[in-house]
């Protein structure tokens, strides 16, 4: 989705995975900041990113410069194998509801195509 993330996740070696979802959006903020930094990139909303992402920034008083993320989260506990099915389904059909593809395996970032056994720009770990 172009404004928010959906991911099913897990902790090992008894991690919190709070920690791991800091850790997330500590790397990705950073490296994308680096990115739309960078005068060689071709991104056009570039300037207007960085602004955005700035005006964000000053509101928090953690992280005064820029800020990607929302400081929230909303994770839910897969308890079940249907839970999970549910979760997965739900997030597969994300896009398809906001009318931004017809298939969720259109969708690029998804692991949709994954599923479909189609080729997809990301690994994953399957569930099943």
């Amino acid at each position: 989705m172009p404004n928010h993330l959906h991911l099913i996740t897990s902790a090992k070696d008894g991690k919190d995975i709070s920690n791991i979802i800091r850790d997330f959006k500590k790397f990705t903020s950073v490296e994308i900041k680096k990115y739309l930094q960078d005068y060689n990139n071709i991104e056009s909303r570039r300037e207007w990113m960085l602004s955005i992402f700035g005006l964000a920034g000053k509101d928090n008083p953690a992280n005064k410069e820029f800020q990607l993320w929302k400081n929230e989260n909303h994770p839910i506990a897969l308890y079940s194998f249907e839970v999970i099915k549910q979760k997965l389904e739900y997030i597969h059909m994300n896009p398809v509801r906001a009318g931004f593809v017809a298939m969720p395996e259109h969708w690029l970032y998804s692991s949709a195509s994954n599923y479909a056994g189609l080729e997809s720009i990301m690994e994953i770990d399957y569930l099943w």
